[in-house]
């Protein structure tokens, strides 16, 4: 068995139906797609600054959470992440006999953790969408280390924008 990640911008020829993707895929890959016959696919809850936990005793963390990144599809340092804050969130409600506040007292922790980077990896994201930032980003990855250790860290962990990264877009 394989879990294998696939994606692509809905803009590209033959949309995003099953037999668009495995024609770009076979281009990609060929000979990969013939035993393909029973891959399945969903789209991934990309993140969004706007996320939300509601209040009460039900914790969802990473993908279950709609916490995966927006621009690589990835989602495990959430998942780790915010399984532990829910793992503890939980046990302090039980603890204080108040299995209710569960929910705000998740919400409030992965808040704190991720927010700030939340609101950058969904501009980060918007500005990919743009061929020409896309390409800028590149670049400034490929001059500076320090620029695409930053980049990458926004990609699988909770980095930000930083000066290095938007100076490098705009150069």
């Amino acid at each position: 068995m394989a879990n294998i990640g696939y994606g692509e911008f809905e803009t590209t020829e033959g949309g995003t139906s099953r037999a668009g993707l495995l024609a770009r895929l076979e281009r990609l890959l060929p000979g990969t797609t013939p035993a393909g016959t029973t891959w399945r696919g969903h789209h991934l809850p990309l993140s969004s600054w706007r996320w939300t936990q509601p209040d009460g005793p039900v914790l969802l963390a990473g993908d279950a959470a709609g916490l995966v990144k927006p621009m690589t599809g990835k989602g495990i340092y959430y998942a780790v992440a915010t399984g532990v804050l829910a793992g503890r969130a939980a046990a302090e409600a039980v603890r204080d006999g108040r299995p209710e506040s569960a929910g705000a007292r998740y919400r409030s922790t992965v808040r704190t953790l991720l927010g700030r980077h939340l609101r950058h990896t969904a501009t980060t994201a918007r500005l990919a969408a743009a061929p020409m930032v896309l390409a800028a980003g590149m670049r400034a990855a490929r001059r500076n280390q320090r620029a695409f250790d930053d980049l990458v860290e926004i990609g699988l962990g909770r980095g930000l924008l930083t000066r290095r990264v938007l100076t490098g877009l705009v150069r």
